[in-house]
């Protein structure tokens, strides 16, 4: 079967299995392996705690814990400023995938989404997710189109950036069409 490496936050005790599906959080050394189906996974799961980069963002904790676990939103101390996250994702087969990010927003946050440095979507206006959802809750989590975007065999680097502060992200989500 396909898998997925992904270079994540999540400690090694928070490890998963959604229920309804075939996808499950697979333990490995240094990596998340996500994989979904028998033979040839056609979709893959990316959760917001799995970026690798990011500047001015934090997953939700604490008293932020309210908009979901594992979210990715605004960082202390919540004020306006840039925020950008970068997400390594090895996939094993090239190809073409339809991409979409779940995310929630009360208010428009557009956002520049690029896939190995290049603009996908509504990106090229800096537009992509600019989607009001009806708040910034779990209760109001979206799954929204991005746009159909190739994935090289090996490493990708899945970049969002805004220069103010991010709708409240829960996960990237890809399909493989081809």
């Amino acid at each position: 079967p396909m898998t997925v490496q992904v270079n994540s936050h999540v400690p090694d005790n928070a490890i998963e299995r959604r229920k309804g599906t075939a996808c499950a959080w697979v333990r490995s050394t240094s990596k998340r392996s996500i994989s979904e189906g028998s033979g040839q996974a056609t979709k893959i799961l990316v959760p917001a705690s799995a970026y690798v980069r990011g500047e001015g963002v934090a997953l939700s904790s604490g008293p932020t814990l309210v908009y979901g676990p594992g979210v990715l939103l605004n960082a202390p101390p919540y004020t306006e400023r840039p925020n950008a996250a970068e997400f390594d994702v090895d996939v094993d087969v090239t190809g073409q995938y339809v991409f979409y990010v779940e995310y929630a927003a009360a208010e428009p946050r557009p956002t520049k989404v690029e896939v190995n440095g290049v603009p996908v979507g509504l990106s090229f206006l800096n537009a992509a997710l600019r989607d009001v959802t009806g708040c910034w809750e779990a209760s109001c989590m979206k799954r929204v189109w991005v746009d159909s975007v190739k994935l090289n065999r090996g490493r990708n680097v899945i970049r969002l950036s805004r220069d103010g502060v991010f709708p409240h992200i829960h996960g990237l989500y890809f399909r493989l069409t081809n």
